[in-house]
């Protein structure tokens, strides 16, 4: 929001909302996929452990905590 003038947010935050719904279709459709092939809890495990990894990350980085 600081860096985009006001004129602009309402279309950022537009494209934001797209390519959220957008990652949230692909990863669905792979996770599916991925079930097929792999049991179910092996694929909760994975995906978890990616999600603590992103927090473990984002709490280490400094200027994410600033902002």
């Amino acid at each position: 929001q600081e860096h985009v003038s006001h004129r602009m947010q309402g279309r950022i935050f537009g494209m934001i909302g797209v390519v959220v719904v957008g990652f949230t279709a692909i990863s669905t459709g792979v996770t599916g996929i991925v079930a097929e092939i792999v049991p179910m809890p092996s694929v909760y495990a994975v995906i978890g452990m990616g999600a603590a990894a992103c927090g473990l990350w984002g709490w280490r980085v400094s200027s994410l905590k600033e902002s």
